[in-house]
């Protein structure tokens, strides 16, 4: 993990500074739950310049709940499956009129020696605010990380932390959110209120009066490592921090733990940059691929330096190139092209066709061409191969005669579990796709199994390409280093194309 960048190299023109946590706060919130816990939570924290009405953050849980129905979700026990967590929305309730006052809490912290009364937020600036975030970690530290949820009441919170300083109120507000794991992808999810808190003026503006810059909104973007710098929409700095915390299997959490008292190994969760589809689809057309064969190259060439970081083997007894088993998720419907992806996506939400395929990602020691060439060859025969026909008709079959959730069961429990590398690639936008009826924001970040050692998701969605790692800590421990290794592959390959000139950027991402 990259450090996070200090925060006076920031440009001034991004109005009011606001010092976000160090990288060591990450790691401070990366460690065992403590008693009656059954994993961590996850957190993100979006920093406001100003406090915003209680009104318009409950707005902003209503939106998210009717957008995002797991949000409304409750954990139940089923009479006979112990053990086994579902998700269901009471029948007794409506999600337009869902309660979320109970989620929404405000708290007010001290700041000791804080001398600066009102909310004038130029006041706050990378020195001083340390006191802010110390007072906002050890709140976190201290009481949120310790607070079990009221699994009854659902499983999400939003704490709205305010700052009192000894002349008064201080002109910051955070946001901070408490998903439970079994919600599945709590980034994504904290992505879906950032989202929508950006476009709620009444939560940006807090109680100021709104302000005009240039007569247009502004949009100010910032390459930090880790956390996000969203859009400057009515000329107050807002900031979200994903803090990178390990994902919690639920599959694993609920079987019983193989000692007393102990919990299985939690996980871990890395990223690549965001790279363009634009820089895939020329590197694609130099080498003869598609832009699935340029990104798995990518994949299997940051595969291989990470082994190697390692001192693990990438070639095989005589000097033959080592290739992964993988399973990959391979969606085998045929898209329109007259007809637009989001139009699709709405039209072919719960019959989307997907079939698991076994690619071998080469390892050895290649040019740049030579790897694309055998990922796409790989890839081009996956795609004839019976065997992904026979388990299509064999998923068709069981989602006739079982549901669609049975079909991601028994995928998980007798196919996914067999290899070493799980590869999903998975088109946008996220919220809007499903597979086997059960909605992608589930998978989209796949949290494998124990026995599983590397979890990898490809996403792309509005010309840009995203690749996800998860995996068990100790053994596959800095999934990161690998999503750093990935973006640094994928410039090499689109240089290449280049003619060996020219660079490549890729956007920092959480």
């Amino acid at each position: 993990m990259s450090s996070v960048s200090d925060p006076s190299t920031e440009s001034s023109s991004l109005g009011p500074r606001l010092v976000l946590l160090s990288e060591s706060f990450h790691r401070t919130l990366i460690s065992s739950p403590g008693e009656g816990h059954t994993s961590p939570v996850i957190h993100a924290i979006m920093t406001l310049a100003s406090s915003p009405k209680h009104e318009a953050i409950l707005e902003v849980m209503r939106k998210a709940v009717t957008t995002y129905p797991l949000f409304a979700s409750t954990i139940k026990t089923g009479v006979g499956c112990h053990g086994k967590m579902y998700w269901s929305i009471p029948s007794s309730t409506s999600l337009s009129t869902y309660d979320v006052a109970p989620h929404v809490k405000e708290r007010t912290l001290s700041v000791p020696g804080w001398g600066v009364a009102g909310s004038d937020d130029s006041q706050i600036d990378a020195t001083n605010s340390n006191a802010l975030d110390k007072a906002l970690r050890s709140y976190i530290g201290d009481e949120l990380m310790d607070k079990s949820f009221d699994l009854s009441r659902g499983m999400f919170e939003v704490y709205v932390v305010k700052y009192k300083g000894e002349g008064g109120e201080i002109g910051r507000c955070d946001l901070v959110w408490r998903l439970h794991h079994a919600i599945g992808d709590g980034v994504l999810l904290s992505k879906v209120l950032e989202n929508l808190c950006e476009k709620s003026a009444a939560v940006v503006e807090g109680d100021k009066v709104k302000k005009k810059v240039d007569g247009a909104k502004k949009r100010v973007k910032k390459k930090i490592s880790t956390l996000t710098l969203v859009k400057n929409a009515v000329g107050c700095t807002v900031r979200t921090l994903m803090l990178p915390l390990s994902f919690a299997d639920v599959r694993t959490h609920l079987k019983a733990p193989s000692t007393p008292g102990s919990l299985p190994p939690s996980k871990v969760y890395g990223s690549s940059s965001v790279w363009k589809v634009e820089d895939a689809k020329e590197a694609g057309r130099q080498f003869g691929g598609t832009v699935n064969d340029v990104v798995t190259a990518a994949i299997s060439k940051a595969m291989r330096e990470y082994n190697l970081s390692k001192s693990c083997g990438v070639t095989r007894r005589g000097g033959k190139k080592l290739k992964v088993r993988a399973l990959a998720v391979v969606n085998t419907r045929t898209m329109r092209e007259e007809t637009s992806a989001v139009e699709q996506f709405k039209r072919c939400e719960a019959t989307n066709e997907f079939s698991y395929v076994v690619p071998r990602l080469p390892l050895g020691e290649m040019g740049v061409r030579e790897r694309v060439e055998i990922c796409r060859d790989e890839m081009t025969y996956l795609k004839s191969t019976p065997q992904a026909s026979v388990i299509r008709s064999l998923n068709n079959l069981l989602r006739s005669a079982f549901g669609g959730s049975f079909v991601v069961s028994f995928n998980t429990r007798h196919v996914i579990n067999k290899f070493h590398c799980f590869f999903s690639n998975l088109m946008g936008p996220t919220e809007k796709l499903s597979i086997a009826g059960v909605g992608i924001e589930r998978l989209s970040n796949f949290v494998h199994p124990m026995n599983y050692s590397l979890g990898v998701s490809i996403q792309s969605y509005a010309g840009d390409i995203v690749v996800n790692f998860s995996s068990d800590k100790g053994m596959v421990p800095e999934p990161d280093v690998i999503g750093r290794m990935a973006d640094e592959a994928f410039r090499d390959i689109c240089k290449e194309a280049k003619g060996g000139v020219g660079t490549v950027e890729v956007e920092t991402r959480v």
